[in-house]
C-alpha cells in the first residue's frame, strides 16, 4: 500500500496550500476554476522548490542528465509513488508538460488545469539554468554570501565552468524569487493564471530591471506558448499593443489624492482613508464598503542577494451582488442558479515604495462604475477630511 503522510511530494504539496492560505486566504474560496487551480500549483511549486535545495537531488540529477535539464524526471514529477498507487503512472501530476490554456478550457479539475502554469514555471526553471550552464559564471553562493556546497571546497579561482549541479543550485536560487516574490503583486481574490503571469513579469521589472541575463525573455517566451496571452507575439520583437503583459512593462501613472505613506502604511485605519479617498481613481464604487485585507512591508532580495528597497503592500477587497442571467449570445447559462444573486468580490493589490510611489496595481474589478453623484460625494469627504483630518 502507498502511504500519502510518507509523501514528501504530498507534504511538500499540502504545506503549499497552508502557506497561501495564510498570505491570501480569499484564494480559499474558490471563485473559479483558475483560482482554485492556482492553488494546486502553488502546492506542487513548493514540492519543486523544496527537492531544488536538496543536494541529493541536485547531483543526482547533475549525473544522470549530464546537464540535459529537461530530462529531470525527479523534478518534474509529482508523488511518482503515490501516482503508481493510484494512476498506474510514474506520477500524480508531471511539470514536464506542454499544455496550454486551449487544452484546459474545457475542464472543470483544478488539479488538471494547474498543469498548465506548473509547467510554464518549470519551462521558466530549466530556461535559467540552461543559460547558466552555457557560460562561465563566478563561484555561485547560498544566496546569503556563502558558497553554495556544490562548490564550497572548490580552489578559489575568478571563474570556473559551471557543472549542472552548480547551475541547478544557481537556477534555485534564482527561480525562487521569481516564483515566490510576485505573490505579493497578486490580487486579493479571485486570481487568474495571467494575473500571476503578468505578477512574475512586473516583480522581474521592479527587481532585476537592466535583464542583463535575458530571463525576462524567456518569461514572456513561455507564458505566450502556453498560451496565456493570445495576441500575435514574436520572440524577441516589441510586443503587440494588444499584448496583456503590456500593463506590467509599465505601470500607469495614478492620480492620488495625496496621504503620506509612513501614516498610511502604520494601521489600518489609516489605509482605509486612503482607500475611501482614492475610490474614483481605484474605480471603488463610492456605496460600497471597502475593506483593507492586508497591510505589510517587504523585506526582500534581490538577484544578487542584495536587499531590495522597502515596500508598502495594501490589499483591499469589496463585495457587489450581481444577478445570474442567461446569456444566449455568449452561449452563457446558469441553469438553476439563474435568477439568484451571487455575492463578487472584487479589490486590488497596491505596492508602493517606500517614497509613496505606485509600482504595482494588481485589481479584480467589479460590473459597478462610480457615478457623478458618488465622485461629487468623494470630493465632499475629501474637503471635510483636508479641513479636520481625525
Amino acid at each position: 500500500p502507498g502511504f500519502t503522510c510518507l509523501s514528501f511530494d504530498i507534504i511538500a504539496h499540502e504545506t503549499g496550500h497552508a502557506i497561501l492560505d495564510g498570505i491570501r486566504p480569499m484564494y480559499n474560496q474558490l471563485s473559479s476554476v483558475q483560482t482554485a487551480a492556482f492553488h494546486e500549483f502553488v502546492g506542487d511549486l513548493t514540492a519543486i522548490l523544496l527537492a531544488l535545495f536538496n543536494q541529493d537531488i541536485r547531483q543526482f540529477v547533475s549525473k544522470t542528465t549530464e546537464g540535459r535539464l529537461e530530462e529531470a524526471d525527479i523534478l518534474a514529477d509529482i508523488a511518482p509513488q503515490f501516482g503508481e498507487e493510484v494512476k498506474g503512472r510514474p506520477y500524480l501530476r508531471t511539470a514536464d508538460n506542454e499544455k496550454t490554456m486551449e487544452d484546459v478550457q474545457n475542464l472543470i479539475s483544478p488539479h488538471a488545469v494547474s498543469e498548465v502554469l506548473t509547467g510554464a514555471m518549470f519551462d521558466i526553471l530549466i530556461g535559467i539554468a540552461t543559460k547558466h550552464l552555457k557560460k562561465n559564471l563566478p563561484r555561485p553562493t547560498d544566496g546569503t554570501g556563502g558558497e553554495s556546497p556544490e562548490t564550497a571546497a572548490a580552489p578559489a579561482i575568478p571563474a570556473r565552468k559551471v557543472t549542472p549541479a552548480a547551475a541547478l543550485w544557481w537556477a534555485a536560487d534564482r527561480f525562487r524569487r521569481v516564483a515566490l516574490q510576485p505573490l505579493d503583486l497578486c490580487p486579493p481574490c479571485d486570481i487568474q493564471f495571467l494575473d500571476y503571469a503578468k505578477a512574475v513579469i512586473r516583480n522581474d521589472i521592479l527587481t532585476n530591471p537592466v535583464d542583463a541575463q535575458g530571463y525576462r525573455q524567456i518569461m514572456l517566451d513561455v507564458f505566450h506558448r502556453r498560451r496565456l496571452c493570445t495576441c500575435n507575439y514574436v520572440s524577441g520583437q516589441e510586443l503587440p499593443v494588444d499584448c496583456q503583459f503590456q500593463e506590467a512593462m509599465l505601470q500607469e501613472r495614478m492620480d492620488f489624492f495625496y496621504h503620506d505613506i509612513e501614516r498610511v502604511s502604520g494601521s489600518h485605519m489609516a489605509a482605509y482613508y486612503f482607500l475611501s479617498d482614492n475610490r474614483k481613481p481605484l474605480r471603488i464604487p463610492a456605496h460600497r464598503d471597502v475593506r483593507v485585507v492586508d497591510l505589510y512591508d517587504t523585506n526582500k532580495l534581490g538577484v544578487a542577494a542584495e536587499r531590495l528597497p522597502r515596500e508598502v503592500v495594501l490589499e483591499y477587497a469589496w463585495q457587489e451582488e450581481i444577478k445570474l442571467v442567461n446569456d444566449p449570445a455568449n452561449d452563457l447559462s446558469f441553469g438553476r442558479w439563474r435568477g439568484k444573486t451571487f455575492k463578487l468580490d472584487c479589490g486590488g493589490t497596491l505596492v508602493f515604495d517606500g517614497r509613496g510611489n505606485l509600482l504595482s496595481w494588481f485589481r479584480r474589478p467589479g460590473t459597478e462604475h462610480i457615478t457623478e453623484a458618488e465622485e461629487n460625494d468623494i470630493l465632499a469627504r475629501k474637503a471635510a477630511w483636508d479641513s479636520d483630518p481625525v
